[in-house]
């Protein structure tokens, strides 16, 4: 549950503009969901909202990474290819 607090006051940051604190908030989430072997889907959620969040900052080389990241876990997760 505390990463899903993280997660949410990332998002609420993000819509306030503060992209910065919005990412350092969503990595919290993240180093939480890893360490307790959240959901999958859950961890693929905040890698996914990391990638955006540093896309809307133009790092498109660490966005990418993330969204990757989050494609391979919904890739295992559905059993399937994902084109």
């Amino acid at each position: 549950k505390t990463a899903a607090k993280f997660h949410a006051m990332a998002l609420e940051l993000s819509h306030l503009g503060d992209c910065n604190q919005a990412i350092s908030f969503l990595e919290c989430a993240l180093a939480i969901r890893e360490k307790e072997l959240a959901g999958p889907i859950d961890t693929a959620a905040t890698l996914n909202d990391l990638g955006t969040l540093w896309g809307k900052k133009k790092v498109w080389s660490t966005a990418i990474a993330y969204y990757n990241r989050a494609l391979e876990i919904m890739k295992k997760q559905n059993g399937k290819d994902i084109e």
